[in-house]
Order: structure tokens, then C-alpha cells, then sequence
């Protein structure tokens, strides 16, 4: 074996502890030069140790541009090997439990490291889902794409464009079409890599184009509200072209009508209050799309006299005008003339005028079940009304929970600041959160008014025990007014539109009362029917979650998430599990212990430690057992 001395080459010298002050001192003296310095430099340990080093303050303005870079690199680097962690993980046997093989028609191999990680986080599970199939992509074929994450030419945003894109497609499709855009990927934004992924699918395989539409077509969605600061909030949608652009020319229409008639308002905010119009009007009267109205008795389709009494087309679904000024008569019809109808008034009762007759005949209101599908409409080019139905047992409205200091404000010491004030109740609005007072006041005022069912007047049954599964409407509405989400850390699902859960589950002697049920999402409530995860709450509704990996959460009332240690977890977990095989729940006041042991001792990051471990009695149960054993009962 040679020595290095053979070779002629210099010694090998580590680097000194200091090695990063030692280098800065030389770079920072000179404009530019830690600039040029970072700007070769890939992500790592290196890199990071060097960043955690600097101080911002002391480097100059090009190198400091490049500093910024070097931590977006960072982030790629730590963005890739969070994902194939998360893949890694999705590949553990103890987030993917299995029903017990004697139980029939039950799937197995329900992988729930989605709400593992999204509860950890604090994402949604699709964020976390997200995160765990680009892991597993960047393992398989778009390894090329995870390869330049993690060197950090470009960011998760487009790593994620890429994988999401085309990972549904043939395999020979996506290679080809990641390696058309990956090549140029680095000096693109965002938008720019998604208009090139369009382009070279298309381009690679353009038989497939309309295969590869219909296919989308089906993921077409409206995301809810994400609440903005400032009372606002944001709306997104998937929706095909054609639709899309339907929808746009509609708002676009609109606003310069109002614009072209004088109102001051901007196009932008004219085309956010038409299509907030369109939401209220559905409300109102109960129904989406125009009222049948008839139709016009010359065959034509434009605008004439003998259409005028129907033009606005939209009625509530009782048959009522609703309550307006009153508009012009129709064309034709003498002022004061009492049988002229008012236009937007439906038609009489079970009457409608057929195209090219001008005699009445009896014809139905033409109802759907649902909107049209894509590119659908009703026979004879019509458009359907689609009813309202139910949300959470009640009709679909907009509720607000307004404090009655909010409501009815008393008078203001202008010479209180905000730090002597003491904070007042803030009014709550039900899929959104907080909102201004003006904004509280200004719904209640035209709002309809639901007492909450509080029992506060003794009168409401609260609990119905073993007599019935479905909760009566007084629990039902209880339940949900008091939780407002899905209970489960890190979902914020609008309650009524979730699923009441049996905390303790039915199936093991739970009973339906206001305590022993929460709101739980759909996804939800079938992962915790699954058995995997234990659930249980404090008297202030508290509830403490465990995972299948050990892990344990504490989801408070407003929906922040505590981490718990690792040993409470666990023998929070060994109390769930007693409590499916004993048939009795886990008593509240077993968590309102653990909630002042944490509140006492630890913060929002759950570093805490049992105290008086010496002396305190354990945890039971603190080996680590499977999700259930032979002889449980099926957890659903």
C-alpha cells in the first residue's frame, strides 16, 4: 500500500473547529466575495454550518442576495429528504393496520400516515399525502426530479408540479416529458414549468390528449375558504377551460355593466361582489339555476316584448316574489294593469308557454338531482335549478356566533390602549373563523337568528344512551355548535359537515349522548373506525389523540395541537385500548390530569417532562403493543 508521500501530494490537514469563522474572516472584508463563494456551494452540512455562523448584518448587499439563495437550497435539501422520510414511513407496518382476516368485506392495507404526519405537522392530510408521493416518486421514476430538489436547483413547489403532473400517466410518458422540462427547470418559475409540463405531454403523446382530459376532468374542484387576515378569505377552484372561462366572462360581464353605469367600485372588487351574489342569491331562494319560467312565443333568442315578463327568470322555489321594488310592466302591458305578471315573478301554477305557441300548457318545474356534468345540459339547451338540501341536519345557511358585548357595543374610553384593554369575546364565523365586529354586526343584522342547544334551560335531552345510534336533532345540533370542526388535530372541516362519531365507539358499549360524540370528518371517521388511533377528552373537550407510531396530541377547544412526551402518549394509548376491550371509556378526568401537567410544565412544543416521576405513580402498559391483538374484538 502507498503512502501519500508517493504520490508527491501534500498532507492531509482537517479542518480546524473554527473552520467557518476562520472562512468568513476571509471572505467578508472583500465585497462580493462570500457572494461568489456560496453561490458554488451545494446544500448540506457545509453549507448550513456556514449559514448558522454569519451574521446578516455584517455582509454586503450582493453577498447577502446570494445568502438568501444558499437558504433556499437549504430548504430544497431539507424539502427531499423529508419526503423520502415520509416514504420511508409509509412503508411501516404500524401505519398500515389490516382488519382482523375473520371479519368479511373489510379492506386491508389502509395506509394512515396521512393524518400520522398532517397531525405532527400541522397540515392538512392532502399536504401530507402530497409529501409522501413525491417521496415515493422520487425513489422510483422521477428519481431525476428529486436528484435536482435535492441539490437544490429547484424548490418542493415544482419538484411537486412535476411528480403531481405526470405520475398518472404511462411511465414511458413521464419519463420522457420529465426530462423535456427538467433540463430547464432551474431558470423557470412556478407558472413557467406547469405551462412546459402541458406542453410536452402534449407534445410526447398527443393521441392520449382527450384520454388524458376526461381523466382530469374528474378531479374538478372548489376548495374551501382559507381564511385570510383581516376578515377576508381566498377561494380556488379546478374546474375545465370551458367552464372556467364561463365563469370568468360572467364576472367579467357584470362588472362592466355596473361599471359602465357609473359605479365607482374597481372591475376587480365589481367581480368578487357578483360572484359573492351568486352564493347569496342560492341561499335566498333556496335553489341554484333560473326558475322555469315560459319561454319566449315567437321562437327568437333575443331579448323581445313577449320574453320581457320573464326576464329575470329567478323565483323563490315557494313560488313567492321576493320581497323588491317592484319593475317596469312588461312591453305591451297598460300601466296598473293587474294581469300583466311582474317581471322575475314565476309564472302562474303549472302553466308555461311552449315555443311557437302562444297558448299556456301545463308543464312541471324542470328539477334536477345535481349541476350538469361538464359540457352537459338539459334537452332543449334548458339549464336545471338544483335544489339546496341539508347541512348537518339544518338548512343550508351562513351562521355566525356573535358575543352579545359584539353585538350590542357599549361606549369606548379613547384613552384605553391596547395593552390596558382587557380582550373582549370576538365573534366566530362558522367555516371561517374570528371576524371584525362590523362584519359580525352588519350578518346578524339580516341573519336568522338559532338559539345554541346549550341546556342551559334544562330542557334539552342530552344523552339518549343505548336507546338509539342516530342522535336526536336537539344533540346533533349541540354537538356540532360545540366543537364548530372536525376533532381531529390538524382538520378544520366545518362541523356540520362532518359525521358524529361515537367517541367511544358504539360497538364496545359507547353510548349517544352530547359527551360521547364529536364531529369528525368522512376520512376521518373511517381511519378512526380503523382502531389504529385512541381518542379520548377532557371536560372542556379537550380530546388527547395516539398514533399508531407512539406519538400523542392534545387537540385544545380552539384547535391548537400540543405534542405530549412519548411516555404519556403511551400510557394514554394503553388506556384506549383497556378501555375497547373493557367496554368503558376512558373517564375525563384522566385527561384533564395530563392537560394540567402540561399546561403547568411545558410549552406549545411539548417538551415536557413527567414531573415527580420518582415518586408519581406510573404509566400502565408501557410496552409497546400492536394495534390489536388475536382476540380483540374488530375495532369498527
Amino acid at each position: 500500500m502507498l503512502d501519500w508521500w508517493a504520490f508527491g501530494l501534500p498532507k492531509y490537514q482537517p479542518e480546524p473547529a473554527n473552520w467557518p469563522e476562520l472562512k468568513l474572516a476571509e471572505l467578508l472584508p472583500e465585497r462580493g466575495a462570500l457572494g461568489d463563494y456560496l453561490e458554488d456551494l451545494p446544500p448540506g452540512e457545509r453549507l448550513a454550518t456556514l449559514l448558522d455562523t454569519l451574521d446578516p448584518a455584517d455582509v454586503d448587499d450582493f453577498s447577502l442576495v446570494e445568502v438568501v439563495a444558499a437558504f433556499k437550497r437549504m430548504e430544497a435539501w431539507s424539502a427531499a429528504k423529508a419526503a423520502r422520510a415520509a416514504a420511508t414511513l409509509a412503508e411501516r407496518s404500524s401505519v398500515n393496520p389490516t382488519w382482523p382476516t375473520i371479519v368479511a368485506g373489510r379492506a386491508t392495507g389502509e395506509c394512515v400516515v396521512g393524518p400520522e404526519l398532517a397531525m405532527r405537522l400541522r397540515v392538512s392530510k392532502q399536504a401530507a399525502v402530497k409529501l409522501v408521493a413525491c417521496g415515493h416518486a422520487f425513489g422510483t421514476a422521477f428519481e431525476p426530479t428529486g436528484q435536482a430538489l435535492e441539490e437544490g436547483l429547484i424548490d418542493f413547489p415544482r419538484a411537486q408540479a412535476i411528480v403531481t403532473t405526470l405520475h398518472d400517466l404511462p411511465a414511458e410518458v413521464a419519463v420522457t416529458a420529465q426530462l423535456e422540462v427538467l433540463d430547464k427547470a432551474p431558470g423557470r418559475t412556478l407558472r413557467q414549468v406547469q405551462q412546459d409540463l402541458a406542453r410536452a405531454v402534449i407534445a410526447v403523446d398527443p393521441d392520449s390528449a382527450d384520454a388524458r382530459h376526461l381523466a382530469a376532468r374528474k378531479k374538478r374542484c372548489v376548495n374551501r375558504p382559507q381564511p385570510m387576515e383581516d376578515g377576508m378569505a381566498r377561494m380556488s377552484a379546478v374546474l375545465p377551460a370551458a367552464d372556467a372561462i364561463a365563469l370568468d366572462t360572467a364576472l367579467e360581464a357584470a362588472a362592466r355593466s355596473a361599471k359602465n353605469s357609473g359605479d365607482r367600485r374597481t372591475l376587480d372588487q365589481l367581480r368578487a361582489d357578483s360572484l359573492a351574489l351568486m352564493g347569496h342569491t342560492a341561499l335566498s331562494l333556496g335553489h341554484i339555476g333560473p326558475y322555469p319560467a315560459p319561454s319566449c312565443t315567437c321562437d327568437c333568442r333575443e331579448r323581445c316584448d313577449c320574453r320581457s315578463s320573464s326576464a329575470g327568470g329567478t323565483a323563490p322555489v315557494d313560488g313567492t316574489a321576493p320581497a323588491a321594488e317592484a319593475p317596469p310592466p312588461a312591453s305591451g302591458a297598460a300601466p296598473g294593469d293587474s294581469t300583466a305578471p311582474a317581471a322575475g315573478a314565476p309564472p302562474p301554477a303549472g302553466t308555461a308557454l311552449t315555443s311557437g305557441s302562444a297558448s299556456p300548457v301545463q308543464s312541471a318545474p324542470r328539477l334536477a338531482d345535481g349541476p350538469p356534468h361538464p359540457g352537459h345540459r338539459l334537452p332543449g339547451g334548458g339549464l336545471p335549478m338544483v335544489r339546496l338540501g341539508m347541512l348537518g341536519g339544518g338548512r343550508s345557511d351562513i351562521r355566525i356566533t356573535v358575543p352579545i358585548s359584539v353585538l350590542l357595543p357599549g361606549p369606548r374610553d379613547p384613552g384605553v390602549t391596547a395593552v390596558d384593554r382587557v380582550p373582549e369575546p370576538v365573534a366566530e364565523l362558522e367555516g371561517y373563523g374570528p371576524v371584525p365586529p362590523v362584519v359580525a354586526r352588519a350578518l346578524s343584522a339580516g341573519g336568522v337568528w338559532r338559539r345554541l342547544v346549550t341546556d342551559a334551560t334544562g330542557t334539552q335531552v342530552l344523552d339518549v344512551g343505548r336507546t338509539r345510534y342516530q342522535p336526536p336533532t336537539a344533540i346533533a345540533d349541540h354537538v356540532r355548535e360545540r366543537d364548530g370542526t372536525c376533532i381531529v388535530p390538524s382538520c378544520s372541516v366545518p362541523a356540520r359537515n362532518c359525521d358524529l362519531d361515537h367517541i367511544h365507539e358504539w360497538q364496545d358499549g359507547g353510548v349517544t349522548s352530547a359527551d360521547n360524540l364529536g364531529p369528525a370528518c368522512t376520512g376521518d371517521h373511517a381511519i378512526k373506525s380503523i382502531g389504529a388511533f385512541t381518542v379520548a377528552y377532557a371536560s372542556d373537550r379537550t380530546y388527547a389523540w395516539t398514533t399508531p407510531t407512539g406519538h400523542g396530541y392534545l387537540r385544545r377547544p380552539d384547535g391548537t395541537i400540543i405534542t405530549l412526551p412519548r411516555r404519556t402518549a403511551e400510557g394514554l394509548r394503553t388506556k384506549g385500548k383497556e378501555a375497547v376491550r373493557s367496554g368503558r371509556p376512558v373517564d375525563a378526568s384522566l385527561v384533564d390530569a395530563v392537560l394540567a401537567e402540561v399546561s403547568a410544565g411545558t410549552d406549545v412544543g411539548g417538551r415536557w417532562a413527567p414531573r415527580g416521576e420518582a415518586t408519581g405513580q406510573p404509566w400502565p402498559g408501557l410496552e409497546h403493543a400492536p394495534a390489536w391483538s388475536g382476540g380483540d374484538e374488530p375495532p369498527f
